[in-house]
């Protein structure tokens, strides 16, 4: 701390304080005072030094100097930068997502592509049907989930047989299911080797029960209308004759 006492009023330049530490010297800045005049008892004669008095201070006194002068274009910046970044971000996530809605792929288109991957892999030529028989059936069970919104990935092979049962659009075509699930459990748990001939025959199931489940074609409701109409005449007119 150091006490200053002024004599007249008027603005006072202090010479930098110099820290000397080792064989380096830092010099601070210099500090401006601004002494002001104050009011004097004209009729008395003798004056006695003032005492120290605290002066008000305010938030900005605390601030370091960068930021009194600078503050206005700092705070400027960070707005500019801050709204830069979320621009940024939200640009970003609208094409993110523009990119997830335009790779999205139907799940019967999905699961061909698959199977069209795993075949030309050959990985039961390489003795790898362990493999092949997990990669078959999990192309299978996302196929239940995008297709009929099955769970299919954490369910047993007998529950996913029951909820075959229980679908209409694949009771018919379970069976097909039921043979590759079968085989396949057979090699995953048992370790069981299969014969060439059963791995083209879980293969063609796979690809069966897919094509037979897969979602048909909307019908244009005015094309089936207009030819109704006249068949309809026609086996009423030979049917009166």
């Amino acid at each position: 701390e150091l006490l200053l006492q002024s004599f007249d009023s008027g603005t006072y330049v202090l010479n930098p304080i110099r820290y000397v530490q080792g064989n380096e010297t830092v010099a601070s800045n210099r500090l401006v005072l601004k002494v002001m005049p104050v009011p004097i008892d004209t009729l008395t004669t003798i004056h006695d030094y003032a005492d120290v008095e605290n002066v008000d201070r305010k938030f900005i006194d605390y601030l370091p100097d960068f930021l009194v002068d600078y503050g206005l274009w700092i705070l400027a910046l960070i707005i500019i930068l801050g709204a830069g970044y979320y621009l940024f971000r939200r640009m970003s996530r609208n094409k993110g997502e523009t990119k997830e809605k335009a790779i999205v792929i139907p799940p019967y288109e999905l699961a061909l592509q698959e199977l069209d991957s795993l075949r030309s892999d050959k990985l039961c030529e390489q003795g790898r049907e362990r493999e092949f028989y997990t990669r078959l059936t999990d192309i299978l069970r996302q196929y239940l989930q995008g297709r009929f919104g099955i769970n299919a990935m954490e369910i047993t092979s007998t529950q996913i047989r029951h909820m075959l049962q229980a679908n209409d659009e694949t009771r018919l075509s379970k069976r097909n299911m039921e043979q590759v699930l079968e085989t396949a459990d057979f090699v995953k748990f048992a370790k069981v080797r299969p014969l060439p001939e059963d791995n083209t025959r879980s293969f063609n199931s796979a690809m069966q029960f897919v094509e037979d489940t897969k979602p048909l074609p909307p019908v244009n409701q005015d094309k089936s209308d207009s030819p109704a109409a006249p068949a309809e005449k026609t086996s009423t007119s030979e049917t009166e004759k």
